[in-house]
């Protein structure tokens, strides 16, 4: 990443606190109770409305769940205290920051950096975790680059760009759409390919997302809900952090 310099040592998944559901409308809802059917109807959710190119439409028979991720960033203040803030802040220049991702079903995960030169480079799997697999449990927290380490913004002002995959098991994934055993290394091609998904997904009817920017509680939250499957059957979207 140009400005983030990553130090990816062991990525630390632990389980996190369940939080009960909330009488509330949107992915949020549906994330925290994956069962629900709640309908899905809030103009105070930050969802998209433009509609999908035809390549996105999905590919996968509908499933009966709510799928999807819940993240949110960390911030390590001068005071040594985390502050939990939501992907909107802005950063400056040698803040540190972690991200935090959790599933609410049992699935695969690649996270990707996206590359000034249209290439990306992937840091979830790691080799080092548990011989590279990239399975994650429901209702557990992965830590990006790890609990005891740190991205920090260096003086390069920019945005920086994260590519998430999310395939529950619940999903059936288009052939070859994502690997079981990714390659560090993302050409253009596939960059594009990964970037382009995203934008569909955030732009159809089978994806809602909510962003809660609450003082306690910030977070994004990426919801494949009940009856509807997304493209390709993986849950895409990018994570952009804006750096001044």
């Amino acid at each position: 990443m140009r400005t983030l310099i990553a130090v990816i040592s062991v990525l630390v998944v632990g389980l996190a606190a369940q939080e009960a559901p909330k009488a509330q409308n949107g992915a949020k809802a549906l994330f925290l109770d994956p069962t629900s059917g709640a309908a899905v109807a809030s103009r105070s959710a930050r969802t998209t409305a433009r509609s999908a190119p035809a390549a996105a439409k999905a590919t996968a028979p509908a499933t009966g769940v709510n799928a999807g991720l819940m993240y949110y960033l960390e911030i390590a203040r001068p005071d040594g205290s985390l502050q939990r803030v939501s992907p909107t802040t802005i950063f400056r220049s040698g803040d540190r920051i972690r991200i935090q991702l959790q599933s609410n079903v049992n699935g695969r995960l690649v996270i990707a950096q996206r590359d000034p030169d249209g290439t990306s480079s992937v840091l979830f799997p790691d080799p080092r975790v548990n011989g590279g697999d990239n399975r994650i449990q429901a209702k557990q927290l992965t830590a990006l680059p790890s609990a005891s380490t740190w991205f920090r913004f260096d003086d390069n002002p920019g945005e920086e760009h994260l590519l998430v995959m999310l395939t529950p098991d619940i999903n059936q994934a288009a052939p070859g759409v994502l690997p079981l055993v990714p390659p560090k290394q993302w050409d253009q091609r596939r960059t594009e390919e990964v970037t382009l998904l995203a934008q569909a997904q955030r732009g159809s009817k089978a994806l809602v997302v909510e962003v809660d920017n609450s003082r306690d509680s910030a977070a994004t939250y990426v919801v494949q809900p009940a009856g509807q499957t997304v493209s390709q059957g993986v849950i895409t979207t990018e994570i952009i952090l804006i750096h001044r």
